[in-house]
């Protein structure tokens, strides 16, 4: 009999994060997960452009290395500023469009599978992966495993 495929667990890329920048970020807790789920990052739908002048159009990266953000607090500068009240949320409705369309996907793949189970955190702009949070998911998974 085959060997089950791992779960797929759907992860938000920070603000001016990269696909890459988060994989480089969550080596420890994908190493703990192997052979049981596939973190599986979503960046933001905005190009973050480089204060000293490269940006996106500039091919200063490739795009997987491209930072993003998800929306903007300011009206004329692609910053983000989480320590002041925004003025603005410019980007906003694209950011949750975005998002809100990979989950009605992860959902809908959700709703084919008898029993299934969907699994969030509240714990804000970070991912718990601290050992005892890394046992709680591996208890989790091997729910699944044969």
């Amino acid at each position: 009999m085959a060997a089950p495929q791992p779960l797929r667990v759907l992860c938000l890329a920070g603000f001016r994060q990269s696909e890459r920048g988060f994989r480089e970020k969550t080596g420890a807790l994908r190493k703990a997960l192997r052979g049981r789920a596939e973190l599986v990052c979503l960046s933001g739908p905005h190009p973050i452009v480089d204060p000293a002048g490269a940006g996106p159009e500039s091919g200063s990266c490739p795009p997987e290395e491209q930072p993003r953000g998800w929306w903007f607090s300011e009206q004329g500068a692609d910053v983000f500023s989480a320590l002041e009240e925004p003025a603005v949320c410019r980007g906003l409705e694209e950011a949750l469009g975005t998002v809100a369309q990979a989950l009605n996907e992860s959902m809908q793949l959700a709703s084919r599978f008898t029993g299934s189970i969907t699994l969030t955190h509240s714990g804000g702009h970070f991912i718990p992966a601290a050992a005892s949070q890394r046992q709680a998911y591996l208890k989790f998974l091997d729910q699944f495993a044969e």
